[in-house]
C-alpha cells in the first residue's frame, strides 16, 4: 500500500509486461510470451509519487509550440529583417532568415547554412530546376522568338529560363519570361542565382556536405541521410500540435507529421510576403506569448526517455539475432524471454522519476497551504529532443 511504502522506504510501482512474439523464415514455429519490461511508478491522488519512501514530483514544462512562427528583428545597420522558425515536436529545428546580401538562408540547427531554393529543391524532384521553381511562385508565358510583336511585350521582362542551350549554343524558337512585376533585385531571384544546385540530386548533395562535412558522398547514401533525417517520422515529426499550428498560420489543410514540400511553399511563400510588403501581408508572431508555447505532461517527458531507451533495446536485440541464429536449439535461443533484456527500459525509469532534472522532492508545508505545484520554463534549443539537455530549466510562479 501507499503508507507502507512510505513508511519502508520503497516505491509505490506497478509492473508492466508486454506480449512479445518472434518469427521469420528461419524460425520453425512462431514464439509468443509476455515479458516484463520494467516498473512504473503509481501516482497518487495528489499528483505525487512515491519514490523510496519520499513524495517527488515530476515538475511541468512549457516550452515552444512545434509549429511555424514569422518574427522580425532589426539589423545592426537599422534594416527590419524577417525570418521564420520550423520547429518540430521531434527532429532538427530549420530556421529561414533574410541576410545582408539579400537573400534567404536556412539554418538547420542553427549550424548548417544553405540557401532556401536548396533545400525545396531538396525536398522534391519536382522542383529540382529553376525554371520548375520560378513557375510555381511566378505567373510565367512563352512567347515565339521569331514574330516581331513579341519584342514590345518582353523587353524588360525577367527571364524565366535560359535562352540558349549550353551544349550547342543555339537559340531556342520560344522564350519564357516572368509576367508578374517584379524587381529584377527581388529577394528571391536573388536567391536562385545564389544556388549553386541545379537538380535535385545537386541540392541533396550540397546539404549532406553541410550537415556531414568530410564523409564519402554515395548517391544513395545521401538520399537515405536526407529522408532519414526530415522525412522520416521517427526522427523528424511535427505532432499533432504542430501540424495544427502550420494548418492555422499557413491555411492549409496538410495531414502529414512530416514537413511536406507544400509546407515549405507556403512557408515561404508566406515569409516573402511579409518582406516584400515590410509585414503589411501577413502576421508576425509573439514567441513569448503563452498562446505560442504549451505545457508538455508527465507522458510527453517520459515518452522521450522510453523512446530512447527502446532504441538502445532494439540495437541490443539485432545484435543477439544475428548471433544467436547461428545456434543449434534456435527455439531456446529466441524465447522472448531470454531475447529481451529489460535493464535499458527500468534503468531510463528510474533515472527519470528519482534523478532526473524534473523530479523534485514535494514540499509538504506547500501542499497543505494549498499552493499550485510549481511550473518550469525551459530553454530549449533548436535540436533539442529532451526539454532539459540543452539547457538547465527556471523555476517560475511558484514556492517553496
Amino acid at each position: 500500500t501507499i503508507d507502507e511504502c512510505r513508511d519502508l522506504g520503497l516505491t509505490f510501482q506497478r509492473g508492466l509486461k508486454v506480449k512479445i512474439r518472434v518469427s521469420g523464415a528461419n524460425i520453425p514455429e512462431v514464439l509468443e510470451e509476455d515479458v516484463h519490461i520494467g516498473y512504473f511508478p503509481i501516482r497518487i491522488g495528489g499528483g505525487e509519487f512515491v519514490i523510496n519512501g519520499a513524495e517527488r514530483t515530476i515538475v511541468t514544462q512549457i516550452q515552444r509550440s512545434p509549429g511555424v512562427d514569422f518574427s522580425s528583428d532589426t539589423s545592426p545597420n537599422g534594416r527590419r529583417v524577417f525570418s521564420c522558425r520550423i520547429i518540430p515536436e521531434r527532429g532538427s529545428w530549420i530556421q529561414v532568415e533574410m541576410t545582408s546580401k539579400d537573400i534567404l538562408q536556412i539554418k538547420i540547427d542553427k549550424s548548417a547554412k544553405v540557401v532556401a531554393t536548396c533545400f525545396l529543391r531538396a525536398l522534391s524532384p519536382d522542383f529540382g530546376t529553376t525554371e520548375q521553381i520560378i513557375g510555381h511562385f511566378f505567373n510565367v508565358e512563352e512567347y515565339s522568338v521569331q514574330s516581331r510583336a513579341v519584342k514590345e511585350k518582353v523587353i524588360g521582362k525577367i527571364l524565366a529560363r535560359d535562352v540558349l542551350v549550353k551544349d550547342n549554343d543555339e537559340p531556342l524558337g520560344k522564350i519564357a519570361v516572368i509576367t508578374d512585376t517584379v524587381k529584377p533585385d527581388d529577394i528571391f531571384l536573388n536567391t536562385l542565382r545564389e544556388d549553386e544546385a541545379t537538380t535535385h540530386k545537386e541540392a541533396l548533395l550540397r546539404i549532406y556536405r553541410r550537415l556531414r562535412p568530410g564523409n564519402p558522398t554515395d548517391e544513395v547514401k545521401v538520399q537515405e541521410f536526407f529522408t532519414d533525417r526530415f522525412l522520416n517520422e521517427q526522427r523528424y515529426n511535427l505532432g499533432s500540435v504542430g501540424r495544427f499550428r502550420f494548418n492555422r498560420k499557413l491555411k492549409i489543410e496538410g495531414t502529414s507529421r512530416v514537413l511536406t514540400v507544400h509546407d515549405y511553399l507556403a512557408t515561404l511563400k508566406y515569409l516573402l510576403g511579409l518582406i516584400r510588403t515590410s509585414s503589411a501581408q501577413g502576421e508576425l508572431d509573439d514567441i513569448d506569448h503563452l498562446g505560442n508555447r504549451r505545457v508538455r505532461p508527465i507522458a510527453d517527458l517520459l515518452s522521450d526517455e522510453l523512446r530512447a531507451a527502446m532504441l538502445k533495446l532494439r540495437r541490443a536485440v539485432k545484435e543477439k539475432l544475428s548471433r544467436d541464429l547461428q545456434q543449434e536449439d534456435i527455439a531456446a535461443a529466441l524465447a522472448p524471454r531470454n531475447l529481451f533484456n529489460n535493464q535499458a527500459v527500468d534503468s531510463a525509469i528510474q533515472n527519470f522519476f528519482q534523478r532526473g532534472e524534473l523530479s523534485q522532492v514535494v514540499d509538504q508545508p506547500v501542499l497543505e497551504r494549498g499552493v499550485p505545484d510549481r511550473v518550469v520554463a525551459a530553454r530549449v534549443e533548436p535540436g533539442a529532443e529532451r526539454g532539459c539537455q540543452h539547457g538547465r530549466p527556471f523555476v517560475v510562479g511558484g514556492r517553496g
